[in-house]
């Protein structure tokens, strides 16, 4: 089972995400947080007042900070040297 789900509401306007069309009732099964937040705002791209809703206590907060944190996890490239 996937960490994060996201179901797209009644009366949105359907959007692409990742060569993939989208609509309403149409759900995401992730367990990436930077892809579940990926998805929402490729979904404001035709549906702009589109709010989040939190369907389980502070989802939307502790996937922003999942997302941050793995951000911040992920290795950096080294800075180039000069000769």
């Amino acid at each position: 089972m996937a960490r994060y789900e996201l179901t797209i509401p009644n009366g949105a306007n359907d959007f692409q995400y990742e060569q993939n069309t989208y609509g309403a009732g149409d759900t995401l099964h992730t367990d990436n947080p930077c892809e579940a937040i990926a998805f929402y705002n490729a979904s404001r791209t035709t549906n702009p007042n589109m709010g989040r809703v939190d369907a389980s206590r502070n989802f939307w907060s502790n996937v922003d900070s999942a997302c941050q944190t793995q951000v911040a996890a992920s290795p950096q490239p080294a800075p180039a040297t000069s000769p």
